[in-house]
């Protein structure tokens, strides 16, 4: 069998390999290479923390090995310290990151991973959190095209 796949030739589920085993690379490589090996991200927004923390509970028990945190969940700092801390081999990350404050609760907090629906003046303002994860998803596509 050649390319990507769910499972092999058996129909079983590939397991995932824990993101904190990857050898080499910047901790942004690494990151956005078990993204696109995974190939989703679970978001989890809801306007409860227990809410929050139930779903990225069943979604690490199910075998995902990649949660996003919103930063519309209450609390989210405090879920994605938990998460990180009960789930070493999940990675996780936070959404909807608006502006460098935001960027640096998320990174103090132990998120592996930004996502930002725009990015805004001041939005990178937060470039030491780059050493720790991936810049925020519309700073890639401004940078789509070219060489």
């Amino acid at each position: 069998m050649n390319g990507a796949s769910a499972g092999d030739e058996s129909g079983k589920r590939a397991s995932r390999p824990p993101v904190s085993g990857h050898a080499g690379g910047t901790g942004a490589a690494r990151v956005l290479e078990a993204i696109l090996r995974a190939r989703i991200v679970p978001i989890i927004r809801t306007s409860s923390r227990d809410w929050a923390v139930e779903a990225a509970e069943a979604l690490a028990a199910s075998g995902l090995g990649i949660i996003e945190i919103t930063f519309t969940v209450p609390e989210a700092p405090a879920v994605i310290r938990s998460l990180r801390t009960r789930f070493p081999d999940v990675l996780v990350g936070a959404g909807t990151v608006t502006n460098a404050d935001v960027a640096a609760q998320a990174v103090d907090a132990g998120a592996q991973f930004l996502l930002s629906p725009a990015l805004s003046p001041g939005g990178t303002a937060c470039w030491p959190c780059r050493e720790r994860s991936a810049p925020p998803r519309s700073s890639r596509r401004s940078s789509a095209g070219r060489n």
